[in-house]
């Protein structure tokens, strides 16, 4: 795709058409999706230098390029230059650069990332804060999931299968099974359905760390793994879930 956009472009050039705000945009985008965000940045200055000014699809398409190859610093600067430039993203702006630093873990800069969305008149959404938890979780602020979990409910927000999902991965990760179990309760009472990647990345690391003294917790998370809607089925004696027979050998986990 990128091979043929630049062929475009250069023969573009080559005719005597001088390229417009769109082609450029268009080149970058094809850069950044063929992960070549070298390529898609010397676009962008050759496009300034040639005097020709960049639209907000042209910084998105830019921001994405940086996304993908997880190069934060360039989307701190991208994003700056976007502020100084005065140039207006819109929420595909915002969403591209809060999961870049989200992928990242920079929970930081992904606040005041969400900070500067509410400036442009952007309220947050549950995919706002789904992104925000993976920056916390990611960047090792799991203890502050549940404090987001509770800004959600302040702003009427509904987690969904994806939050419940990634505050359950990121406690697992850090063996917090205890709340991991919780919320996976919360999920189910909510009629949510796991994510199965994200249990698959439960299950991998299970297989990973999980040591023999730790047997019964392995096989309760499995339990819920291995379940169609991270439910276990019903046995004679005993709770339909899995988490039931965990509880009475633990105190129950109550949020902060």
């Amino acid at each position: 795709m990128s091979d043929m956009a630049a062929d475009a472009f250069l023969r573009m050039k080559k005719v005597g058409l001088k390229p417009t705000s769109h082609s450029y945009t268009a080149l970058i985008h094809a850069y950044s999706v063929s992960g070549w965000h070298e390529k898609a940045y010397a676009s962008f200055e050759e496009m300034r230098k040639e005097g020709v000014k960049p639209s907000v699809e042209t910084y998105t398409s830019l921001l994405d390029a940086f996304r993908r190859s997880g190069d934060v610093e360039k989307l701190m600067e991208i994003w700056k230059l976007m502020l100084r430039e005065k140039i207006r993203g819109t929420r595909v702006t915002y969403n591209t650069l809060l999961d870049g630093f989200a992928k990242q873990g920079h929970y930081m800069e992904a606040r005041d990332a969400v900070s500067e969305f509410g400036k442009m008149g952007l309220e947050p959404t549950v995919m706002t804060y789904n992104m925000l938890m993976n920056a916390y979780a990611r960047g090792g602020q799991d203890s502050k999931l549940p404090q987001l979990l509770k800004e959600m409910a302040a702003l009427n927000l509904k987690p969904d299968s994806i939050t419940y999902s990634t505050m359950i991965y990121a406690f697992v990760r850090v063996r917090d099974f205890k709340r991991a179990f919780f919320y996976h309760k919360m999920m189910v009472k909510s009629g949510q359905v796991p994510d199965p990647r994200s249990y698959e990345k439960l299950r991998a690391i299970l297989e990973d760390k999980a040591k023999t003294k730790n047997k019964k917790d392995k096989t309760a998370i499995l339990g819920i793994i291995n379940s169609k809607f991270g439910r276990v089925e019903a046995k004679p004696r005993g709770k339909k879930d899995e988490f039931w027979k965990y509880k009475r050998n633990r105190t129950s986990y109550k949020p902060h």
